[in-house]
């Protein structure tokens, strides 16, 4: 028994001390890391020092001055970050946040402090790093990263956002260094603004602009400062702000506006205070969602709109000696008008924008193009077209509203202001993107130059848009796509014009329109005002309407919709509900013009008829063009 107990013993003390071994063994990489990690925060010595903390790996050593901090080619994220500065001579620091999987941004955090998460396993989708104090007038902060499927974005400076939001898309890697800046004139007053989509941009000054123009983004915060020490006093500014309204005064640099809930500024106010206001007053004018460049205006009085959710998009500001020149408004220029000779074998080269008037019509051209001498008379012929096949006009039939002045989105600013400026005639833009996009409002039609050829149908689509709003009546994006390519392709037919576009509608995409024709009135409100389905499923439906219940049916429920006051817009904070409720509206009114059961027989019509129709019309056309 006392041998069997001894050897017992002997194993478990081989075992203890085998466990032990790997004990330490297990811990030494772990005390090698800190150890080392204490080590690269010790020996760091770069302008600008970084370390990341990466998954599976862990914190890496600390980088500078441009190194990569991260990996490459491994598909690991980024979890969290520490950034410092060295020793650069100047007062200041470094702040810096990030946009963490699930949380969105962060606060901001300073010198050497955690961003991001730890243990946590989230990834982080983007970073805005800035300085601040004395540092900031010598240096700028440079940086640029690895997203995961782009790769390596380009560089962006002094807090303007890196990596994604709302992508889904890790980090993997960063990059960051200090550039001395420039030596330049010192600007009187600096400003910057957080942009949709882009985040913050870099500082502007003395009156040149901030945010965009002709990109449809708004702009959501705003920071403004002074640069002279000539006068005590100092810089102050309100936001009016979506949902929210006026906020509180912001002074010398301090945010105003939102960053991160997408709420849109919507007018500013600007003012001096203190010595500085004795001897300076501060210019500033913006940039307004559909109706361009304001008009100057100075020293707290309001600049952009209110009431009528538009989104400002760019601004500029400058300080004025109080006896100096005071900034004038833009002159509308006079711009050529050209006459074309209606011959199909003249051709004119577009040396500058230019425009081209005719009976009911202002036909827009940019510079670059070549046009033939016939174009006024082709757009011409095509409106009559639609005029004898709608029995509608191009008339401007109600009071004009909103003008929706597009035209600045491609000309110089204010360039065409003063032509057609009642809307009396429709607007017909040409751009030179060669994009192919088009679209169209009450008063205007944008079609890419490349449209103006073949079989037109572009043309007859937009301007089908044109001549159902003209008439007042808009019924939502799916039985307005429907009316534009049933009413291009009937304009076609009847004009003996093959009509090859409009069987794009007749059987592709089968897979898309059937199950939601078999839908019902449900899926009707599914494709309410979603785009792309909407055009398979409208011309379908519109077709089938007309077959049914006679070629006026469709101006029937425009007249009873327009009685009814229905109201195909929505307030972007309630978007849902009031589509919703407009979707309702609009079945209702459509039952009132046919039946109860129209959107059953209208899949029964479909399921028993299409290839039929689909068989009879491809023949057609096919015959049109033989």
């Amino acid at each position: 028994m006392e041998k069997r107990v001894l050897k017992r013993r002997t194993w478990r003390e081989i075992i203890s001390v085998l466990l032990a071994v790997v004990m330490v063994c297990t811990l030494m990489p772990g005390v090698k890391a800190s150890a080392a990690a204490d080590n690269a925060t010790k020996d760091s010595e770069g302008l600008i020092n970084y370390r990341t903390h990466v998954q599976t790996h862990g914190w890496q050593d600390f980088k500078c001055d441009g190194q990569m901090s991260g990996t490459s080619g491994e598909a690991k994220r980024l979890e969290c970050i520490e950034i410092k500065l060295g020793d650069t001579g100047y007062e200041g620091g470094v702040m810096y946040r990030t946009h963490v999987q699930s949380f969105g941004w962060q606060d901001w955090v300073t010198n050497g402090e955690m961003s991001g998460t730890f243990g946590m396993g989230k990834r982080l989708e983007g970073i805005e790093i800035s300085l601040y104090g004395e540092i900031s007038e010598h240096y700028d902060i440079v940086y640029r990263v690895h997203v995961q499927s782009f790769g390596w974005q380009d560089w962006v400076s002094n807090g303007v956002m890196a990596g994604t939001s709302g992508k889904a898309k890790r980090l993997e890697g960063i990059e960051i260094k200090l550039v001395k800046k420039e030596k330049k004139g010192t600007s009187a007053i600096t400003y910057r603004t957080h942009v949709q989509s882009y985040g913050w941009q870099d500082f502007k000054c003395d009156g040149e602009m901030s945010g965009t123009s002709g990109k449809a983004k708004r702009l959501e915060g705003i920071q403004i400062k002074l640069n002279t020490n000539e006068y005590g006093g100092g810089i102050k500014y309100s936001t009016h702000v979506q949902t929210y309204g006026w906020q509180d005064y912001r002074f010398n640099g301090a945010m105003s506006g939102t960053s991160g809930e997408a709420k849109r500024l919507e007018a500013i106010k600007i003012s001096l205070y203190g010595d500085i206001a004795k001897y300076y007053d501060v210019y500033y004018r913006v940039h307004v969602q559909s109706h361009g460049w304001q008009d100057w205006v100075c020293n707290d009085e309001l600049a952009g709109t209110l009431g009528e959710a538009k989104r400002l998009e760019g601004i500029e500001i400058k300080l004025v000696k109080k006896e100096g020149v005071k900034p004038e408004n833009p002159e509308k220029n006079n711009p050529l008008k050209l006459e074309l000779s209606g011959k199909t074998e003249d051709t004119y080269t577009i040396k500058e924008d230019c425009y081209v008037e005719g009976n009911d019509v202002v036909i827009y051209l940019p510079k670059g193009i070549t046009v033939k001498g016939d174009m006024l008379k082709v757009v011409e012929k095509i409106m009559s077209d639609l005029c004898e096949t709608t029995g509608l006009n191009f008339k401007q039939n109600y009071p004009i509203d909103d003008p929706m002045e597009c035209r600045d989105l491609y000309y110089e600013e204010g360039y065409f202001a003063n032509i057609n400026k009642d809307a009396e005639k429709v607007n017909l833009i040409f751009t030179n993107e060669g994009s192919g996009s088009a679209w169209a409002s009450d008063h205007n039609a944008v079609v890419d130059i490349m449209h103006f050829e073949g079989d037109y149908q572009v043309l007859y689509h937009e301007l089908s848009h044109v001549i159902q709003l003209r008439n007042g009546a808009d019924l939502g994006s799916v039985m307005d796509e429907g009316y534009a390519t049933y009413t291009a392709y009937i304009c076609h037919m009847e004009h003996n014009i093959p009509g090859w576009s409009a069987a794009q509608y007749f059987w592709p995409v089968e897979d898309v329109a059937k199950p939601l024709i078999e839908g019902g009135e449900d899926a009707f409100s599914m494709v309410y005002d979603v785009k792309d389905t909407n055009y398979q499923y409208g011309f379908r439906f519109v077709l089938y309407l007309s077959e049914t219940y006679g070629e006026d049916i469709y101006y029937k429920i425009m007249d009873e919709a327009e009685k009814r006051d229905l109201q195909c817009s929505w307030n972007p904070d309630n978007e849902k509900e009031d589509k919703a409720r407009n979707s309702d509206m609009l079945i209702e009114i459509i039952k009132s013009q046919t039946s109860e059961d129209v959107f059953e027989d209208f899949a029964k019509w479909y399921a028993n008829e299409w290839d039929k129709i689909v068989e009879k019309k491809m023949a057609e056309i096919e015959a049109m063009s033989n």
